[in-house]
């Protein structure tokens, strides 16, 4: 019978599975951003979210292609974590993406509802993968031994 402390390393060993294949997609999906399509955009809203515990940042765009206007607030592929930790970095990106100001939008052409402001691989995302490697290695050797 699994015990509750084998279950808990189970569990931390999936959450560095999980947080491994996040960042590895991530990268690949910021290496694609390279040669994606640019339209222009207009910022919509750009602000920090202030609460007890943590801030964020919403930066929400708009971009039309063929027609079709789409909405977004990705900046780039791992930014979500840059924001949720950086109060420097969210003062920064409020400030160069201001609110109804001009954008270019790089966007997927297979899937055009898929955009960013920035291109190209960040480092947030070798984070969530140091995070995981971590997480497994807790896991699987507190595991094993």
């Amino acid at each position: 019978m699994i015990g509750k402390e084998e279950i808990g390393l189970i569990v931390v060993s999936l959450i560095g599975i999980a947080c491994i294949f996040w960042g590895v997609r991530g990268i690949l999906k910021s290496k694609q951003t390279l040669s994606w399509l640019i339209t222009e955009g207009e910022v919509v809203e750009s602000t920090v979210i202030r609460s007890r515990k943590t801030n964020s940042v919403n930066i929400t765009y708009w971009y039309s292609v063929s027609g079709v206007q789409y909405c977004s607030s990705r900046v780039y592929f791992g930014s979500e974590i840059s924001f949720s930790t950086n109060k420097e970095r969210q003062e920064q990106m409020v400030r160069e993406y201001k609110e109804y100001s001009k954008v270019q939008v790089y966007y997927n052409p297979e899937k055009p509802q898929e955009a960013v402001l920035e291109t190209g691989f960040h480092d947030e995302l070798s984070n969530v993968i140091y995070f995981g490697i971590f997480f497994l290695f807790i896991g699987s050797v507190n595991y094993f031994v």
